[in-house]
């Protein structure tokens, strides 16, 4: 299977060294001057060069957005256009209509839309339009003030510290795109793309002034399928197709056909089509798995100083309502694990450790919780369950060792991060740090463990079969 490349000539094998782009790469910040490619040091791309396009004045976003198109975009996988494109935007007063945002869109339903200012994951929605995500309601989109919710970028802090804006600097920048990519696969072509920003960004936001260290940052965003899942899935929905032709065959076609006939009049079908092919469609007794790949690469391009810091990708999902649906909406898989406790004083944590199998939400709690748990490891199962017939996975992967859960009071929402924070990164002079991780979203209620049955012997709060919660939209509320 074939990968192909929008803006690079030579494959991508990984983030540093080997990205080999040779095409223009205009930025769209409206104070940044024109530069020129730089060839001459080793960067954290190696020969992928920020090649600016020397107009009179830098790209507005429109231009910018129209160069995205001819250069990037895949036709029905890739596209860009502006936040204000999306039928859920819900601006005020101070919003800026005109931020880029790229959307990736899988050939199985799925989307997500990246903004690019402070690269932030603004939607992911299942196929039939349900969001996944929720964002605050109090968004300016002003291209200045970072964007709350999504999925959203954490760095050099997470949470507070040193510097003034909370969870660091880079939700603050205007990104610039460096390349996509795409699978030649009618299955899972699993598009993606790559966002860029240094210190010259940086120094550009009036929020990030603070920080100083020179730096160059790498995010890689794709939306695909989960391969284990598919074949699990695939693999039921064979076995049931089998067992339903077997029963067939054995009935013989009159028998069958008398049947159906019944069933017809049972259930009061106009459809022409021949219950066989409804049976055949109904095997599959879920849809696909989605992942979302996110892999943030640091490099600390000062000659001389260690670059001190902490990081995450802060992911809030959407949920039913909470005072309807508390015991439902759950996190499970941190029993056992050190807890260091923010919520009562960001400065100075409590430690405790994680007694209960399932982490809910109480909906009389006052204060906001923020709970930071250390050391899980890669590939380990953190599951998220939003208050139904549906659930997330999030797995830690390279570089990203905790996970921190957050909550704000009467917030129909969960945020779960995937973090380093407990053993901040010391990262030295012209060295690279990688973060990644997976998220999942499953199309049912995750498998029953014998210690969920022993937990509620009576009867387990497993979400109700319905229709998933309707398509959030960016205002609802202030989750």
């Amino acid at each position: 299977m074939k990968m192909f490349h929008h803006g690079c000539r030579g494959p991508v094998a990984t983030l540093v060294g080997v990205h080999g782009l040779s095409t223009t790469h205009p930025r769209w910040s409206k104070n940044v001057p024109c530069i020129h490619p730089d060839t001459s040091n080793s960067t954290l791309v190696g020969q992928y060069r920020r090649r600016i396009l020397c107009y009179a004045a830098p790209p507005s976003p429109a231009e910018y957005v129209e160069h995205c198109n001819a250069e990037y975009a895949v036709p029905r996988l890739i596209e860009f256009g502006f936040v204000s494109d999306s039928p859920s935007f819900h601006g005020n007063s101070s919003s800026n209509d005109q931020l880029p945002v790229v959307r990736l869109r899988h050939p199985e339903g799925s989307c997500v839309t990246v903004c690019l200012h402070g690269a932030t994951v603004t939607s992911w929605k299942r196929p039939g339009g349900t969001e996944m995500l929720s964002l605050d309601g109090s968004n300016r989109y002003d291209g200045e003030m970072a964007i709350t919710g999504g999925i959203t970028v954490a760095w050099p802090q997470l949470g507070s510290g040193p510097l003034p804006s909370a969870n660091g600097v880079l939700q603050h920048v205007h990104w610039s795109v460096a390349e996509t990519s795409y699978y030649d696969s009618d299955g899972d072509p699993c598009p993606s793309v790559t966002l860029y920003a240094d210190h010259d960004d940086v120094s550009q936001s009036p929020m990030t002034e603070e920080f100083s260290h020179p730096f160059q940052a790498v995010l890689s965003i794709s939306l695909g399928l989960d391969e284990k899942d598919e074949a699990k899935r695939h693999a039921a929905a064979q076995t049931k197709l089998d067992a339903l032709r077997e029963r067939r065959e054995a009935e013989g076609e009159a028998e069958a056909a008398k049947k159906k006939s019944k069933k017809k009049k049972a259930d009061g079908s106009s459809s022409g089509s021949s219950d066989e092919d409804a049976d055949e469609e109904d095997v599959y007794e879920c849809g696909p798995t989605f992942v979302v790949t996110y892999e943030l690469s640091i490099m600390n391009t000062s000659e001389n100083d260690e670059l001190k810091f902490t990081s995450g990708a802060m992911a809030r999902f959407a949920t039913e309502p909470l005072e309807e649906c508390a015991e439902t909406i759950k996190v499970s898989g941190l029993v056992g694990k050190y807890v260091l406790d923010y919520s009562k004083d960001p400065m100075m944590p409590a430690l405790d450790i994680e007694n209960d199998h399932f982490i809910k939400i109480d909906p009389s709690r006052k204060n906001t919780m923020n709970r930071l748990y250390v050391d899980c490891p890669k590939d380990g199962e953190v599951l998220f369950c939003p208050g139904t017939q549906h659930h997330m996975d999030v797995r830690n992967q390279t570089g990203f060792s905790d996970i921190l859960l957050s909550h704000t009071p009467g917030a129909n929402a969960m945020s779960i991060t995937a973090a380093r924070k407990a053993r901040p990164v010391r990262l030295q002079p012209q060295e690279v740090w990688k973060g990644e991780v997976k998220f999942k979203a499953f199309d049912r209620y995750w498998d029953i463990s014998p210690f969920e049955m022993e937990q509620d012997p009576e009867g387990l709060p497993v979400p109700p079969k319905s229709e998933a919660f309707p398509p959030r939209q960016a205002g609802d509320d202030a989750s």
